[in-house]
C-alpha cells in the first residue's frame, strides 16, 4: 500500500520536471484567417414619394400622344375589325377602301332584308387622324368619329348611317353618294365639302359649317340644320322637305330647283340667295330674311296651295309675294 502511493508520487514528480525543463507550453501557431465575404450594403427601400413621370396627376394632365401607324394598310384593318377601336391613332393618308368596319350586325347580310330590325355595333375612332385617307365604299355605320379629322379624305360611296360626327372635321372631304341617314354631325366642319347626291335624311347638323359645300341633288328630307351655315353652298336639286333651317344662314345660297314642300326657314338669313320657282307656299318664312334684303312677318304654309297673286288679300301673305315678284322682275 505504502509502496503504492510511493510510486505514483515518483511518477508525478517525474513528469512535473520533464515539463520544466522543455520549457513552458507555446500555443499553436495561429492558422491565416479565411478571407471573409464583404459585407452586404444596407438595404435600400424605394422612396414612398410618387416620381413625375408615375404620378397619376402627372399623366392626367398630360394630353394623350397620337399613336402614330407604322403599320400596313391590312395591319390596320385587322386591329380595328379584331378590337373595335384605334383612339387618338394617327392613320393620315392610309387606303381603307371597301373595309367593313362594323364589328357587330344582326342580322347579317344574307338575312338582312328577311328582318325588321337591325341591330349594329360601331367601331370607336375618337379624335383619330384619318385626313387624306381613301375610304371609298368603307363600311362607317355607327362609328364614333367625335371630334376625328377627315379633312380632305375621300368617302365616295362610304356607308355612314348613324354615325357619331359631333365637332368633326370634314372641311374640303368628298363624300358624294355617301349614305349619312340619322347621322350625328353637330357643330361638324364641312366647309367646301362635296355631299352632291348624298343621302342625309334626318340627320342632324345643327350648328354645323357648310359654307361653299356642294349639295346639289342631296337628300335631306326631315334633317335638322338650325342655325346652320349654308352660306354660297349648292343646294341645287336637294330634296328639303320637312328640313328645319331655323335661324340658318343661307346668304347667296343657290336653291334651283329645290324641292321645299314644309321646309323650316324661319329666322334664317336667305340674303341674295336663290331661290326656286315653285314650292314656296308649302314652306315657312315666318321672319326670315327674303333675297330682296327683308323680311316678312306671316308666311301661308297650306300644303299643296299656291302662291297667291300679288293682289291677293289672305292676311300679309301678299305682302311676300309682292317682294318676291319684285326680286324676280329685277
Amino acid at each position: 500500500m505504502r509502496l503504492g502511493l510511493f510510486s505514483a508520487l515518483v511518477a508525478i514528480g517525474l513528469l512535473s520536471w520533464l515539463g520544466l525543463a522543455s520549457g513552458p507550453l507555446k500555443p499553436a501557431p495561429d492558422l491565416p484567417a479565411a478571407p471573409q465575404a464583404p459585407a452586404d450594403p444596407p438595404e435600400s427601400f424605394p422612396s414612398l414619394q410618387p416620381s413625375p413621370q408615375s404620378s397619376p396627376q402627372s399623366s392626367l394632365q398630360s394630353s394623350p400622344q397620337p399613336l402614330v401607324s407604322a403599320l400596313s394598310s391590312e395591319d390596320i384593318r385587322e386591329r380595328l375589325q379584331w378590337t373595335g377601336a384605334c383612339v387618338h391613332c394617327d392613320l393620315r393618308g392610309i387606303d381603307l377602301t371597301g373595309a367593313d368596319l362594323v364589328l357587330y350586325q344582326y342580322p347579317d347580310s344574307k338575312t338582312l332584308l328577311q328582318s325588321e330590325t337591325v341591330f349594329t355595333i360601331g367601331i370607336n375612332l375618337e379624335n383619330v387622324n384619318l385626313s387624306q385617307a381613301q375610304l371609298n365604299q368603307t363600311n362607317f355605320t355607327r362609328a364614333y368619329l367625335r371630334s376625328a379629322n377627315l379633312e380632305a379624305a375621300t368617302l365616295k360611296g362610304a356607308n355612314l348611317s348613324q354615325a357619331i360626327l359631333r365637332q368633326a372635321n370634314l372641311r374640303s372631304a368628298n363624300l358624294q353618294a355617301a349614305q349619312m341617314g340619322n347621322t350625328r354631325l353637330q357643330r361638324a366642319d364641312l366647309r367646301g365639302a362635296n355631299l352632291a347626291q348624298t343621302f342625309l335624311k334626318s340627320a342632324n347638323l345643327t350648328g354645323a359649317n357648310l359654307a361653299a359645300a356642294n349639295l346639289s341633288q342631296a337628300n335631306l328630307r326631315g334633317a335638322t340644320l338650325e342655325r346652320v351655315n349654308l352660306s354660297a353652298a349648292n343646294l341645287q336639286k336637294a330634296d328639303l322637305r320637312q328640313a328645319n333651317f331655323s335661324y340658318g344662314n343661307l346668304a347667296k345660297a343657290d336653291l334651283r330647283d329645290a324641292i321645299l314642300d314644309g321646309a323650316n326657314f324661319s329666322n334664317a338669313n336667305l340674303k341674295e340667295a336663290r331661290l326656286p320657282q315653285a314650292g314656296l307656299s308649302t314652306a315657312n318664312f315666318c321672319q326670315a330674311t327674303m333675297p330682296a334684303g327683308k323680311s316678312i312677318l306671316v308666311v301661308l304654309a297650306q300644303p299643296r296651295q299656291p302662291i297667291p297673286r300679288a293682289n291677293s288679300q289672305i292676311g300679309n301673305f301678299t305682302v311676300f309675294s309682292k317682294r318676291y315678284s319684285e326680286k324676280k322682275q329685277s
